[in-house]
Formats: C-alpha cells, sequence, structure tokens
C-alpha cells in the first residue's frame, strides 16, 4: 500500500518489493547450485566477477540494477519475475515443467505504449491482478527502468516501473512516466494552485539538481502512464 516518507510524499507501493528482495537473492543461489554452477562460472556467463555474484546471493548489494536482472535471469534460464519472487519458476534440471498463463508486459520504447518492445516480462495474472492491472488487456500497460537519481530514495536507480497506460489522468501526488524529448521521466504530480499548471516534483530532496517543474495550463505533455508498481534494486 502507499505510505508517507518523512517529508509528506506518497510513494510508490513498494513493501511488496522489499519483502522479495531477500528471495531474488535466494533463488539466484538456488537455480545455481541446481545448474551445478560454481559463483566464477555463473560470473563469467553473464560478464562479472564472482564478488558480484556473491553480494547478489547474500544481498550485500545494491548494484543487480533491471540490465543485470535480465542477463542473471538469461545465464540462469529464469524468468525475471520469477527471480523477483513471482511464479513460472525454471524447469527443474532433468524434469518439464507445465505451462502455465502468464501476461506479456513490454518495455516501453518510444511512441505509443505497447509497440516496438524491446524486452518482455511474463507476469502471473494474480500478480498482475495486485497492481490494479486487467490481466486481459496486456496493451494498458508496459515497463520502464528507472534511470538516475531524481526520483530516490522511493525508485531508486535501476528500479522495473510497471506503468499503467490507461490512466493518464494527472492525479495528486501519485507517480507517473512522462515522454519528454524521447526520453523516459518519472515524476510526481501535485495539483496546480490558482490558475497555475501541474507542478511535476521528483522525490530526491535535491532540487538544485532535481528542480520541481510546472506543465503550463496551456501545454500538453506525453503522458504515458499512472506507476503501478516497481521493484528495487537488491
Amino acid at each position: 500500500m502507499s505510505q508517507r516518507n518523512p517529508h509528506g510524499k506518497k510513494e510508490i507501493e513498494s513493501t511488496p518489493s522489499n519483502l522479495c528482495l531477500s528471495l531474488t537473492a535466494q533463488r539466484i543461489k538456488a537455480r545455481r547450485d541446481e545448474l551445478g554452477w560454481s559463483q566464477e562460472t555463473l560470473a563469467k556467463r553473464i560478464g562479472v566477477t564472482r564478488a558480484a555474484i556473491s553480494y547478489w546471493e547474500t544481498g550485500a548489494t545494491k548494484s543487480l540494477t533491471g540490465d543485470n536482472l535480465f542477463r542473471v535471469a538469461r545465464a540462469l534460464g529464469a524468468e525475471p519475475e520469477w527471480l523477483m519472487g513471482g511464479a513460472n519458476a525454471p524447469t527443474p534440471v532433468g524434469e518439464e515443467q507445465p505451462s502455465e498463463e502468464l501476461v506479456a508486459i513490454v518495455r516501453f520504447a518510444g511512441g505509443s505504449p505497447g509497440t516496438n518492445p524491446s524486452e518482455v516480462l511474463m507476469l502471473p495474472h494474480t500478480l498482475v491482478r495486485l497492481m490494479g492491472l486487467d490481466p486481459a488487456a496486456p496493451d494498458n500497460a508496459c515497463f520502464v527502468l528507472a534511470e538516475g537519481d531524481s526520483m530516490s530514495p522511493s525508485t531508486p536507480n535501476g528500479s522495473i516501473v510497471i506503468v499503467n497506460t490507461s490512466r493518464r489522468e494527472l492525479r495528486h501526488g501519485k507517480v507517473f512516466a512522462f515522454l519528454v524529448s524521447g526520453d523516459v521521466r518519472l515524476r510526481r504530480a501535485f495539483k496546480p494552485l490558482s490558475g497555475e499548471g501541474w507542478r511535476l516534483s521528483a522525490d530526491n530532496d535535491n532540487k538544485r539538481v532535481y528542480p520541481d517543474e510546472t506543465i503550463p495550463t496551456d501545454h500538453t505533455i506525453t503522458i504515458i502512464g499512472q506507476c503501478a508498481w516497481r521493484w528495487g534494486e537488491l
């Protein structure tokens, strides 16, 4: 559920993501052990150091960003959502696994949401419903990767953010994904005061680096959708 930080701002629902962090570390190690690989073997397959694998498996680092998560999952023959605590476990070595009904959520790659996908997350129906999304309408969702520290601490750099593209009307205190000059930007929206435009604010308190922005009432901005869920760094 939404919570307020010490500065009174609502944060993206992150409790489930906090709960799955240690599970991600456990599943990386469990799958590696099942495959009979050493940490060094997995490290060479991904292109990182053995120490990085050790840190990921103990939860002692915050370097497992969205891109690294996909690389780990691909090397282990697992789905990223399974590593993050979801269903659709990888096929056990020497066994076959029955298929499970999943929902495809594509990565936003510019243009219209849901088009020209460069990455895809296959999420269980139950998890999609928990996000407040309709599993029967996957085109109403996409995911983006948070880049930079503008939305820290609520959404750290590298976080995977699920966006509800059917909700494009700004709502007070909610985080939205915008398309600005071809780049995806995450900002929290605040209602206008006495004729002013909507104020878009970064959660990072360093306003010198991340100043608030105001959308003029006569100006249009591309709203990708409201952010519904996020997985943070491990």
